[in-house]
């Protein structure tokens, strides 16, 4: 009998332990980062992830005691612990449900996505501030239980108005009135373009710089686009120089941008070729409307976009490229090395 006993209370123990040993392990988020809460649903690279900022539970109540987010609450978009880097691109359902005592919010221009009831019941809710230059389209059920009408909406400068047109975020307040913008200058576009060189015979040399003349000198936009008719035997930046990779022939073409279509081609006869000057380190960086490549070493390049799809691979040789590129934010992969990049 004594002994009957003794295993029953081992087995209530062992039931016990089992019971609070599951409690710990069944989380609903992958990791916390300074009070809030995340979970990793893409990889871009070996140490870069894509992750969705969640409440600390799934179900009723989203918070335990003591833990439900108050104040002023700034959601990263961009952080590095634990030597991994975490990319905030969406936020999930009923992140901050219930949570009465947030009087302000700032989401960051990372984020894509944002889940159902996001924000319900934030009753005491006063700003939020956005930073996507076209407004984000949200669930109809996000600010459910707050009235936005009493809620200061934060967008960025120039852009109330395609707010303001939105069915969730046109309910919002907004700061102060847009006065009318100043009435545009008239367009001048570019009557010619002309290069200091029409034909080329280049012989041990590395690189060659075609300088273009614009006319008139006040056209509203005088840049150029720079190509070339064969990127294996010369490539050309935006500036107009033309790098050397091999013998032959290839026409370097000076295009506007403006709308007007003029053009002007120099012909490049390459006679011999002498090494370039190597490039010591990989760089990676957005101008100008465009992704930009120094390239120590011919390379794959992968570009994402910020959701985690793929938008296009490069497969490059060494050297300077530049890549075009819609204008938003993108997240760029060279090997191990990821760079989010901001193209204007």
């Amino acid at each position: 009998m004594i002994q009957a006993k003794r295993i029953s209370i081992w087995l209530i123990a062992l039931a016990g332990l089992m019971t609070v040993t599951n409690a710990a392990q069944a989380k609903d988020y992958t990791f916390e980062y300074k009070g809030m809460y995340y979970q990793i649903f893409g990889q871009y690279a070996s140490v870069v992830y894509g992750v969705k900022v969640v409440p600390e539970k799934k179900t009723p109540p989203y918070y335990s005691a003591g833990k439900k987010p108050k104040g002023s609450v700034t959601i990263s978009g961009d952080f590095t612990t634990q030597k991994r880097r975490y990319i905030v691109a969406q936020i999930g359902e009923n992140l901050f449900s219930g949570c009465d005592g947030i009087t302000s919010v700032t989401i960051p221009i990372e984020v894509q996505k944002i889940g159902d009831r996001a924000f319900q019941g934030c009753k005491g809710l006063q700003t939020v501030t956005v930073h996507w230059k076209t407004p984000l389209d949200v669930p109809n059920s996000v600010f459910d239980g707050v009235n936005t009408a009493n809620v200061m909406l934060k967008v960025p400068k120039g852009k109330e108005e395609a707010y303001k047109a939105h069915p969730v975020w046109g309910k919002f307040k907004f700061e102060g009135s847009t006065p009318p913008p100043p009435p545009a200058p008239p367009t001048i576009l570019v009557t010619s373009v002309t290069l200091d060189q029409m034909a080329l015979n280049l012989n041990n040399v590395a690189t060659y710089k075609l300088n273009a003349t614009v006319l008139p000198n006040n056209a509203t936009n005088p840049a150029l686009s720079w190509t070339s008719t064969d990127n294996s035997i010369a490539t050309v930046d935006a500036t107009g120089l033309v790098t050397v990779r091999s013998k032959g022939s290839v026409v370097i073409t000076a295009s506007t941008t403006d709308g007007s279509a003029i053009s002007v081609s120099c012909t490049a006869q390459i006679h011999s070729v002498v090494a370039n000057e190597a490039i010591e380190a990989l760089r990676i960086y957005a101008a100008d409307g465009a992704l930009h490549l120094a390239l120590p070493s011919p390379e794959t390049v992968y570009i994402y976009g910020i959701s985690g799809a793929m938008v296009k691979t490069l497969t490059l040789p060494a050297g300077n490229h530049v890549q075009p590129l819609p204008a938003g934010v993108y997240v760029v992969r060279v090997g191990e090395t990821v760079e989010k990049i901001l193209v204007k």
